[in-house]
């Protein structure tokens, strides 16, 4: 069986936030309002097998949190991250 990797590029971690091809978008919000939530010090762990996405879901996680925070790589980026529906229902 062939397996499809794709890269964690900023251009590919976009993509699938906006279209969503991974269906992963309700668990960004969740993690995302979970990491807001948190007071004091925490360690979190992202456990899954080789290959299952935890590089891809933590750098979507970052380049949401970036936007947010005015540190996007550009401001097409900003706009798009910040007009996300998912993140307008949580208030992440």
């Amino acid at each position: 069986m062939k397996s499809i990797e794709l890269l964690p590029t900023d251009k590919n971690i976009l993509n699938t936030l906006v279209e969503y091809p991974f269906n992963r978008n309700e668990e960004i919000s969740s993690f995302l309002e979970l990491l807001t939530t948190i007071e004091g010090h925490f360690v979190i762990s992202i456990d899954g097998q080789w290959g299952s996405g935890k590089t891809f879901f933590v750098k979507q996680c970052e380049l949401i949190l970036n936007s947010i925070n005015g540190y996007a790589p550009d401001n097409e980026t900003e706009e798009k991250i910040l007009h996300l529906s998912f993140l307008k229902k949580r208030n992440c």
